[in-house]
C-alpha cells in the first residue's frame, strides 16, 4: 500500500514538472511572439511611410511635367 502511495506521488510529481516546464516554454514563446509582432508593426508603419513619400515624390515629378 506504501509502495503504491508512493508510486502515485512519484507520477503527480513528474507530471507537475512536466506541466512546470510546458508553462515555462509557453511563456517564452509567448514573449517571442509579443517581440516578433512589434517587428511586424514597426515594419507595417515604415512601409506605410516609404509608400506615403514615393507617391509624393512621384506626384511632384508628375506636376513638373
Amino acid at each position: 500500500m506504501i509502495l503504491d502511495r508512493d508510486a502515485v506521488n512519484n507520477v503527480a510529481i513528474f507530471n507537475f514538472e512536466l506541466a512546470q516546464r510546458d508553462a515555462d516554454r509557453i511563456k517564452v514563446q509567448a514573449e517571442e511572439i509579443a517581440e516578433l509582432t512589434q517587428v511586424i508593426v514597426l515594419n507595417n508603419k515604415m512601409v506605410k511611410k516609404e509608400k506615403i513619400h514615393l507617391y509624393n515624390v512621384l506626384k511632384e515629378k508628375s506636376d513638373l511635367v
